[in-house]
């Protein structure tokens, strides 16, 4: 996690409208889920054969296929989009032996399942333009943090702004040890 970090736009032309923002941010998601799922997977060393998605962005088709397409899994939307009302229900519907096991298990029956159609070497190419652009975000506040103190210090000190630049960034990013500044 970097606090730092901050949303960008990367790869705009004269020709992103509207439709091209939409897509990006769509895109986004689904390389956001992925990079979860694969931290999930790492740390569990289980595999995802299927993603289940629930929820109002499921109702997005557009959004579901590439997801698919995005993981290389097949992506199951069920006939209810809020199963965790449906889950509360047949819980409580199996509690008091409204229905069987099987039964509540046929309530989150598949709306649709969207099957992967990408290959992988695409697949990878565009996690990984989206992992740069990722890094490029990282500590961007903390620039912004920085630039902000350099002016402070130039206008206050015109004359010894060398030195007092590097004091200044130095102290600012917690290194008491850079220009003998000493430990303590």
């Amino acid at each position: 996690w970097d606090p730092y970090a901050r949303g960008l736009l990367i790869g705009l032309t004269r020709g992103t409208g509207p439709a091209q923002l939409a897509r990006a941010t769509e895109e986004a998601i689904c390389f956001q889920v992925r990079a979860v799922l694969e931290a999930m997977q790492s740390a569990s060393g289980a595999q995802v054969g299927t993603l289940r998605a629930d929820g109002g962005a499921a109702a997005d088709d557009l959004l579901m296929q590439l997801q698919a397409d995005l993981l290389g899994v097949p992506v199951r939307r069920p006939r209810v989009r809020e199963t965790t009302a449906l889950g509360a229900a047949a819980l409580a519907g199996l509690a008091v032996g409204f229905w069987t096991e099987t039964e509540a298990a046929e309530l989150a029956g598949a709306d649709k399942v969207f099957q992967p159609g990408m290959e992988q070497g695409e697949r990878d190419r565009l996690f990984s333009e989206w992992q740069r652009a990722v890094e490029r975000s990282l500590g961007w506040a903390r620039l912004a943090q920085q630039e902000r103190l350099a002016a402070v210090v130039s206008a206050a000190f015109p004359c010894a702004v060398g030195m007092a630049l590097d004091v200044a960034f130095a102290s600012a990013l917690g290194d008491r040890t850079a220009h003998g500044l000493g430990t303590s």
